[in-house]
């Protein structure tokens, strides 16, 4: 139970700094230069998902983290930041001001959250989760202040990636170590064997989330896409929560799966966390016009009927955190990655078709046809599980 507090506020604290950054920003800047920041974040979330598979997880699956593998991820972390920069530099040089130059300039920024990523990993796994709470929390008052300060898209990212580089730094600093040639050679291709696959069963998800998106900024213009990207800003502490158990939760399955069926408490952690997310929910579906007004600044007041549907999405998106820890703890990767591709057809395809009618509901309505796919398609390999389990026994 305590590691399970503990990491609910690390996970907490952590996502302080993009929350406080994105409250502030629907607070203070224009409409359009908000739906500029829109498609800087669906960038940024792209990035994050290529840090993700290629320096995070892997060093997740090495188990406890020693200093000199710690030092590959970070060495590994500052090259696809190099390359991300490259990318950025490139797209803003060949579409000066265009949308892909500032979702290319959201990637590249990637670079920040994803150190700060590594550092509260190598944190948890030395098992040092208060410590990494107490240096993330140290970064938010400046984030905030140069948020604050910022009068444009391009100064919030800046903000939003300073203050968590520098968060980041703090912590690693504290225990890399150069490795050895060997310690290196057996890290990387650890990195390389495991992150690729990880990479390809990433992008159907950043297809999912961030396609919508995209797709509203083009037919619709930027500020559609800033006012969707307000709405799901209501529903993010969801997402917080539930990453914060999963983070505690999923080890504990994962062993505890070598020697029983854990599918039953998986899914009973999918309805704690849908309970726990359940009254904010109601609130933001009950009454979104009240909420919209008063959480951001009556700005975004005129996509205020969407909020239900994106209320809708993000309880599925809870509960739906049971089947895939179900799935992880048994090492079932298949389904998580077919799961995911349904996802995306289903979010690209409804995007195309209901985003010209509907505009903002329509790509609320897409992500939710995403994530509604995206459980099914688990829930539907739990249940062929269960049900091929059952008829051996009565056998």
């Amino acid at each position: 139970m305590r590691a399970l507090i503990w990491g609910v506020l690390e996970q907490g604290v952590a996502a302080a700094n993009p929350f406080v950054v994105a409250l502030v920003a629907v607070w203070l800047l224009p409409v359009d230069e908000h739906g500029r920041l829109a498609l800087m974040a669906a960038g940024l979330a792209a990035g994050m998902a290529f840090h993700t598979a290629l320096v995070l997880d892997p060093l997740t699956a090495r188990g406890r983290a020693r200093p000199a593998t710690v030092g590959v991820a970070v060495a590994l972390w500052a090259l696809l930041a190099v390359v991300a920069g490259g990318i950025a530099v490139g797209v803003d040089a060949w579409a000066p001001g265009s949308l892909a130059a500032a979702a290319a300039l959201g990637f590249a920024a990637a670079a920040g959250p994803a150190l700060a990523a590594l550092a509260r990993r190598s944190a948890h796994l030395r098992r040092c989760a208060g410590e990494a709470a107490v240096t993330a929390l140290l970064s938010v008052p400046p984030t905030a202040a140069t948020a604050a300060a910022a009068s444009s898209a391009d100064g919030f990212l800046t903000a939003l990636a300073g203050g968590a580089l520098l968060s980041g730094a703090l912590m690693v600093g504290r225990v890399v170590r150069i490795p050895t040639r060997a310690v290196a050679r057996a890290a990387l291709a650890h990195h390389r064997r495991l992150g690729g696959w990880l990479l390809v069963s990433a992008m159907p998800w950043v297809v999912a989330t961030q396609a919508p998106v995209l797709i509203l900024a083009t037919a619709q213009g930027e500020a559609a896409a800033g006012a969707l990207r307000a709405l799901l800003l209501l529903a993010l502490p969801v997402a917080h929560v539930s990453a914060a158990i999963g983070t505690v939760v999923q080890p504990r399955l994962a062993a505890a799966a070598r020697r029983r069926d854990v599918r039953r408490s998986a899914l009973n952690w999918g309805a704690v966390i849908g309970g726990l997310a359940l009254p904010w929910l109601m609130v933001l579906g009950a009454a979104p016009e009240a909420v919209t007004r008063t959480l951001l600044g009556g700005l975004y007041h005129h996509a205020a009927g969407a909020l239900p549907v994106v209320a809708v999405s993000a309880l599925i998106g809870a509960v739906g955190a049971g089947p895939a820890l179900a799935l992880r703890a048994a090492r079932r990767g298949r389904p998580i990655a077919m799961g995911a591709i349904a996802g995306a057809g289903a979010a690209l395809l409804s995007a195309l078709v209901l985003i010209p009618k509907f505009g903002i509901g329509g790509a609320a309505a897409a992500l939710l046809a995403g994530r509604a796919s995206d459980i099914a398609v688990q829930m539907a390999a739990l249940q062929g599980r269960t049900r091929r389990r059952t008829e051996a026994l009565a056998c």
